[in-house]
């Protein structure tokens, strides 16, 4: 059997003018680990996570940066955002909200995952 993919980014169908893209963390339930943070780096300015479909908080962004790689374009703000799980979890959501026509670039940082003490 073929194990799922371990982080997977979607984009969604939604109102003019509001794009939400989701990016789905999972770790393997047998495996021991489970996720205690998130951080990513993105173009979008705030994260909401969720644990299955119920609210877990949301981490508004700190500019950090512009991406170079577009500078010529159009100017792209990145924004770090980082949150605290609570409780820890095997799996969750990230809802990140854009203007553009395309899902923000994103980049995990500090994604935390630490192993379950079963003693």
């Amino acid at each position: 059997m073929k194990n799922p993919d371990l982080v997977v980014l979607k984009s969604s169908p939604s109102s003019p003018g509001e794009k939400p893209c989701f990016l789905y963390l999972r770790c393997d339930p047998n495996g021991g680990e489970e996720i205690v943070s998130v951080g990513i780096l993105s173009s979008a300015r705030n994260m909401e996570v969720y644990l299955g479909e119920e609210y877990c908080g949301t981490s508004r962004g700190k500019n950090v940066c512009s991406d170079p790689e577009n500078s010529e374009n159009e100017k792209i703000i990145l924004y770090k955002k980082y949150l605290k799980l609570e409780p820890s979890t095997h799996a969750c959501k990230i809802k990140v909200k854009t203007t553009s026509s395309f899902c923000p670039k994103i980049h995990t940082k500090n994604t935390e995952v630490s192993s379950k003490d079963t003693t």
